[in-house]
């Protein structure tokens, strides 16, 4: 098997069809055998029977998986260790996808054996009748992964949307982060896609950005607003404390290191101080970062990070 598209996917029956659809149109690259992988991350709407309908037209093309664990990680590790093609590329359930995504992305693969990883082009659909209260270039900061035209090596993490590996990453450097991510006791977990990212760039490996590899991602209404953000920056602090690695001793107050409530302090001051309402927000935003990570200190696990990542062959022999 030369490509598995792996989608996992949770109570989004309504939407699974249309990027299935999609799928089963992409243009196919020379010499290319490939399949379709569903992962049911523990759905309580019709996703089985959806699923089951799709396998059953499609023979061969499409095989699913249930994951009953609850959490974004479980079901793409599911997905990863219940394929054996050379390059895993991955979407989400609420996106659509141009005709030409997997070709590019195997013509940058195979043309480059440098490439670990891709990241794809990733646009934003917005919500008809609905006003922003993000600028244009708040929606594209956060709600979109574009380059632009040329192909790049990328310093920036690829979104989980739109991004593909080769399976020796995986074999080599271990699977998703199960602390991280959306789970069933957080479901605003974030950075599951951007920690692995990070953990093959901090190895050496070169991840690019592939301008052809498109998603067309839908976004809901409610995260074109300043609280959604807001929460946003307060979750993807958390993750940020959980991805680091901390020295043992250091001078702390209530269980927090005082260098982290220094900071909290100086953007706090910052975003009192800001001459704009655009750069209010923004400095809040740090704020709620920065309280994210001194909640994750406060509260969250101490172990290392290296203890979340378990190895893929180990997880494949487990009985």
């Amino acid at each position: 098997m030369d490509v598995s598209i792996i989608l996992c996917t949770f109570d989004r029956c309504e939407l699974l069809p249309a990027v299935v659809d999609d799928l089963l149109s992409l243009e196919e690259p020379p010499d290319c055998e490939w399949e379709i992988v569903i992962v049911d991350n523990n759905s309580t709407d019709d996703t089985a029977a959806v699923v089951a309908e799709l396998v059953q037209r499609h023979p061969g093309r499409i095989r699913s998986f249930f994951e009953p664990r609850q959490g974004k990680s479980f079901a793409l590790n599911l997905g990863v260790k219940s394929s054996e093609a050379e390059f895993l590329l991955f979407t989400d359930d609420d996106v659509r996808v141009d005709a030409g995504w997997m070709k590019a992305m195997v013509e940058r693969f195979r043309g480059d054996r440098r490439c670990m990883g891709i990241g794809g082009r990733l646009l934003p659909i917005l919500p008809e009748g609905v006003t922003p209260e993000l600028d244009e270039d708040e929606i594209r900061t956060y709600h979109s992964f574009d380059f632009g035209d040329d192909p790049m090596i990328l310093r920036n993490n690829p979104f989980g949307d739109n991004m593909a590996y080769r399976r020796e990453a995986f074999v080599k450097y271990g699977l998703f982060r199960t602390d991280l991510g959306p789970t069933a006791s957080d479901r605003g977990g974030l950075s599951e896609d951007s920690e692995f990212a990070r953990r093959l760039m901090d190895a050496g490996q070169t991840v690019c950005y592939e301008p052809r590899a498109i998603v067309h991602h839908y976004i809901r209404a409610e995260r074109l607003t300043v609280d959604y953000l807001d929460r946003w920056h307060f979750q993807y602090g958390r993750a940020l404390w959980r991805r680091e690695e901390h020295p043992e001793k250091v001078a702390s107050l209530f269980s927090v290191p005082r260098y982290l409530l220094r900071q909290l302090l100086l953007e706090w001051l910052r975003w009192l101080t800001a001459p704009s309402a655009k750069e209010r927000r923004h400095r809040h935003w740090r704020v709620q970062l920065l309280r994210g990570r001194i909640h994750e200190a406060r509260h969250g696990d101490p172990r290392s990070p290296s203890m979340g990542v378990e190895s893929y062959e180990g997880s494949r022999n487990r009985p």
